[in-house]
């Protein structure tokens, strides 16, 4: 990640270099005015050339794009990836490949040079609105063949700290012991609570961590820094804690979850465009006129509990689960009270 992140600012700083008017004015440049696109090998489909050749947009626009992000302090989106996210890389992965004649991503991943990859990297983060780096994990977590293993076992957990302790955060020496990926190792290393409290939270951490959380700017927290302070949990403990239960503890309501609130939780699901739950606008819902909603953790735990009354759910979409759940308990209800 850290090689491809230093190609790509190399290469922002050249578009940078090449064309001071172009830098400081990207959304009045024309396309006229940009280099054209880079022959499309092995095809003499003039139609299918001119579609490829139509998206991404020009690399140029891409690179400033991202040049912006990281200036504003990495704006975009965070979180997880919703199911039309990871279709619209697989498409843009699917024409990049297309164009270069690639036909194992592993390969071209693990062998080719770091400008080619940097390149790649633009491009096929066209139409999404997330930081470059996070789209570099996720085509990691896509395509790198020991990044998709499975769960660690108990056994592997227990080499995982040995080698820790023998080559620190040397995360990929790490991951080739363990056959995985240096970022699958150092993910599952962060949220593993060694050496740390486990179970019920005292008063004194509790308290720890709300005055933590509160002098951090709430845009971004940093739950490394806030785990130092804490110092008997992890940052993955500390985050757990506060967004499932600290948030709201600490707002002051004492309303409880009702039968009229579960009623509503589907009213808004069924009414909303969503088609998977990672779609659905949580902080939204819970920033509204609802004292129930104590965080957007708390509604979505509170559907991953409803939607198990949903027949069969875990082979169900979601909007299948949202709609049998709102005609079983919504829609006969007000039958039933008519």
């Amino acid at each position: 990640f850290y090689l491809s992140s230093a190609h790509l600012i190399m290469s922002m700083k050249q578009v940078e270099s090449s064309s001071s008017e172009e830098s400081d004015n990207v959304e009045g440049t024309s396309k006229d005015d940009l280099p054209p696109r880079k022959k499309i090998k092995g095809s003499n489909d003039v139609a299918k050339i001119n579609k490829l050749q139509s998206r991404p947009p020009d690399p140029y626009e891409m690179l400033h794009r991202h040049m912006n992000m990281a200036r504003m302090g990495g704006d975009g989106k965070r979180g997880r990836w919703t199911k039309a996210e990871i279709k619209l890389l697989l498409t843009n992965v699917d024409e990049y490949c297309e164009q270069h004649e690639i036909s194992n991503m592993s390969e071209f991943l693990l062998n080719e040079d770091q400008k080619e990859k940097s390149d790649f990297y633009v491009y096929v983060s066209w139409g999404i609105q997330r930081p470059l780096f996070l789209i570099y994990r996720q085509i990691w977590r896509l395509f790198n063949p020991a990044g998709n293993i499975g769960k660690f076992t108990d056994g592997e957990a227990i080499e995982l700290v040995r080698l820790h302790d023998t080559h620190g955060n040397d995360w990929s020496v790490i991951g080739h012991k363990l056959d995985r990926s240096g970022q699958s190792v150092r993910d599952k290393f962060r949220v593993m609570p060694i050496g740390m409290s486990t179970g019920v939270w005292t008063k004194e951490e509790e308290e720890k961590l709300v005055a933590a959380v509160q002098a951090t700017n709430e845009s971004g927290f940093n739950w490394e820094l806030i785990a130092k302070q804490i110092k008997t949990r992890n940052a993955a403990q500390c985050c757990k804690k506060w967004y499932h239960h600290m948030c709201w503890k600490t707002s002051g309501s004492t309303v409880m979850w009702s039968h009229q609130d579960q009623v509503r939780l589907l009213q808004e699901l069924h009414q909303s465009i969503a088609t998977d739950e990672d779609e659905v606008e949580w902080q939204k819902m819970a920033e509204s006129d609802w004292p129930a909603a104590r965080s957007k953790n708390y509604l979505r735990s509170r559907w991953t509990s409803l939607r198990r009354r949903s027949s069969n759910y875990e082979i169900r979409s979601f909007r299948a689960n949202v709609n049998y759940l709102y005609k079983k308990i919504v829609v006969e209800e007000r039958t039933n009270q008519s």
